[in-house]
């Protein structure tokens, strides 16, 4: 259902060294874990995988995790 998708702006503090800032242009939902949260598929509060960094929080709808996607250098 298109209710349970939106556009949320949100203000991004200065990258910390060794991050960079991007504007990410386009996503998209990866036929994997995202399609399994966007359809409700995947328990709230999964750890998808501790020994990724990027993985060792809860998983959880809504999201705003994603690597299927296009962006434009802004800053170091």
């Amino acid at each position: 259902s298109s209710d349970l998708v939106e556009i949320r702006e949100e203000t991004m503090g200065r990258p910390r060294p060794g991050e960079v800032l991007v504007r990410t242009l386009v996503s998209a939902i990866s036929a994997g874990t995202e399609l399994l949260v966007y359809r409700g598929e995947l328990e709230d509060g999964v750890l998808l995988d501790e020994s990724l960094p990027g993985l060792t929080w809860e998983f959880r709808f809504p999201t705003r995790y994603g690597y299927a996607s296009a962006a434009r250098f802004i800053s170091l």
